[in-house]
């Protein structure tokens, strides 16, 4: 989904429903990547996927709807070089 994206900038929402969740249950998933990114690279402070830049989005009933998250360039140039065909 971000590989294949015009920008690195992507909606959680788009990727929830392509991979048929509802974007509150891929919270979890987001902790779980930067953990084992910050395992990896042996940095506390790392993050994958930056999700500061823009406001998180919820409906009249409080859930979470929607967030714009945003990859580096680089991570977004090496999606695209591993994930597109």
């Amino acid at each position: 989904m971000i590989a294949n994206s015009d920008s690195r900038q992507f909606h959680l929402a788009d990727v929830a429903k392509a991979i048929g969740v509802e974007p509150g249950e891929l919270r979890g998933v987001w902790g779980g990547l930067t953990r084992r990114l910050s395992t990896v690279t042996g940095d506390s402070d790392c993050y994958l996927i930056n999700w500061e830049r823009h406001d998180g989005e919820f409906d009249e009933e409080g859930n979470y709807v929607d967030h714009i998250g945003e990859v580096s360039e680089l991570t977004y140039q090496s999606f695209r070089r591993l994930l597109v065909k």
